[in-house]
């Protein structure tokens, strides 16, 4: 299980409820129509009838028996813990808070109001399971499922039965950069600027990546961080090759710019500080963490700049040497020889 937080997120790190969306199939030549599904959780709990909150959750805990649960104890740490009673504290003051605060309320009636339907979204995570299958044709399609966290932060996860797999997909945390009260819960404006629609695939595809890479990450420097984050923005640009790789970077416009016309400066300044083998990580984390900007470097640069460069290098890498899968990028255990085989000059 990953639980990927998008904080851009830190790290939260994802539309739209039509009158059939609790149960959306979508169509592909890769998978049999009803093979993908979409399920908005947020829309079922927001309609519980607070009269007869038990009846109503029992009847959803058919529906997701096992998400359900994991919804109200992990995510929102209600800690119900199946005791589905009128006597449980957690339902009363929990469950039935959520649904009862003014405040609270509201915040379903947003996700509803930017979100009445998922179908576009649902179109470009289909597309982007397929494309992850090509790579990964053992790949299972999972279930998705929108949820409200209540601003807990939560963007996409993913999540695992015995049977089933899920990505979970906290709509709160994708209503635009001009949602007032993203502030108000620590997040910083230039992560803000990619909690929208238009990031969801990224974050969801973000989170099977991780699912995938973290078993095998043994990055202790610098230069093996920068690779694996390259490897992972190679890994992304192909299950979402219609995405910019500014969004994908979660780069500004202006950002991305910046970065091709100065890749060669971006690179020599890395050699020219000794940085690459670094192994200190209160030094090196001012390279690989997300922020408006990277420490000494100009102020057009953005955070996470090593995304960038481990991006070009695996690319070069790839040029080098097409044959290479993303797999075997993923699992190679020695990730100083794509730096030093790239043949990387800018």
């Amino acid at each position: 299980m990953n639980l990927f937080k998008n904080i851009v997120f830190c790290f939260v790190i994802l539309l739209f409820a039509a009158c059939n969306s609790n149960n959306n199939a979508v169509s592909s030549h890769l998978f049999n129509r009803d093979s993908f599904k979409t399920h908005r959780l947020d829309q079922s709990i927001f309609k519980l009838d607070t009269n007869h909150l038990v009846t109503g959750l029992l009847e959803l805990k058919k529906q997701y028996p096992t998400f359900l649960p994991f919804y109200l104890d992990t995510l929102m740490g209600f800690g119900v813990y199946n005791n589905y009673t009128d006597t449980s504290t957690a339902i009363q003051q929990g469950v039935r808070k959520l649904l009862t605060n003014h405040d609270f309320r509201g915040l379903f009636d947003t996700i509803l109001q930017r979100y009445p339907s998922t179908n576009t979204i649902d179109e470009e995570l289909i597309n982007a399971f397929q494309n992850h299958k090509k790579l990964f044709p053992s790949f299972k399609i999972p279930q998705v499922i929108y949820f409200n966290s209540n601003l807990n932060n939560w963007g996409a996860i993913t999540y695992q039965d015995s049977l089933h797999s899920f990505v979970g997909i906290g709509l709160d945390m994708f209503l635009g950069s001009q949602f007032p009260y993203y502030a108000s819960i620590g997040v910083p404006s230039y992560a803000s600027a990619f909690y929208t629609a238009e990031f969801i695939p990224v974050a969801v595809m973000k989170a099977l990546y991780l699912d995938l890479a973290t078993a095998s990450s043994k990055a202790s420097s610098l230069a093996e961080i920068m690779i694996e984050k390259g490897i992972e923005q190679c890994y992304l640009e192909s299950v979402l090759p219609n995405t910019s790789a500014a969004l994908r970077l979660l780069y500004t416009d202006a950002q991305w710019e910046w970065c091709e016309q100065e890749e060669a400066s971006i690179y020599n300044y890395f050699i020219k500080e000794n940085l690459l083998y670094e192994k200190n990580r209160n030094l090196i984390v001012n390279y690989i963490q997300e922020g408006p900007t990277t420490i000494g470097m100009p102020a057009e640069s953005p955070g996470n700049i090593t995304a960038y460069l481990g991006y070009k290098i695996v690319k070069a890498y790839l040029s080098k040497y097409p044959k290479t899968t993303i797999q075997q990028l993923i699992t190679s255990k020695n990730k100083l020889t794509i730096l030093t085989s790239a043949g990387y000059n800018p």
